[in-house]
């Protein structure tokens, strides 16, 4: 299989599989209601990355939006577990290693992530910049209780990490989250199309 860049506007075809593989993939999390093919493909406006088979038949998906600092990755599936750790998972990781992208994690796709080494990011500033509804208090600090109510894990009772923090979730309520990336906090892009690149990360 191989990962395609496409765009949002040109996966009409595979709205089905899209909203198919996402019910499967956050069922056991919590489902936001996006109000439909339409209203999901322009809150998600922008390019996307597609795991194609030799059929070309759609196995995964990751989808970006253009936010002020970067391109915030909000969602990520798959057809299958196998599919996600074999093919969805090492190409998130090596979208969050480049200047610009990120990603509000949490549940199994963060435990996942994890699990490979790569840490979330633990400045307050630089999370309460990119969730400017979020104060000092609202965000775990090193050793707080929150860590272990609201864990990261809850089969293994794997503790949450410091960096994460509460927010309200369309559809779902208060929802534990945590970012990973490399956001460009200088908002200093080569271009503003899909494809723009961060030119100053700092």
């Amino acid at each position: 299989m191989d990962w395609v860049i496409s765009d949002t506007k040109n996966l009409d075809n595979f709205n089905k599989e899209i909203l198919d593989m996402y019910y499967n993939s956050y069922k056991d999390i919590g489902i936001i209601d996006f109000g439909g093919w339409d209203v999901l493909k322009e809150y998600l406006n922008c390019s996307c990355y597609l795991l194609m088979n030799k059929k070309q038949e759609l196995n995964g998906i990751i989808l970006y939006w253009l936010s002020d600092y970067g391109n915030k990755i909000s969602l990520v599936i798959s057809k299958t577990p196998e599919i996600a750790k074999t093919y969805v998972i090492p190409k998130l990781l090596e979208l969050l290693s480049i200047n610009g992208f990120y990603a509000e994690l949490s549940d199994a796709l963060e435990y996942l992530i994890r699990k490979t080494g790569l840490d979330n990011i633990k400045d307050k500033k630089v999370i309460k910049l990119l969730i400017p509804t979020l104060n000092d208090e609202d965000i775990f600090d090193e050793g707080d209780e929150r860590c272990i109510i609201y864990t990261l894990n809850k089969k293994y009772n794997i503790p949450s990490p410091s960096g994460s923090y509460l927010r309200e979730i369309k559809g779902i309520g208060i929802h534990r989250k945590a970012l990973y990336g490399l956001p460009c906090l200088s908002k200093q892009f080569n271009n503003k199309c899909c494809d723009r690149i961060c030119i100053n990360h700092n």
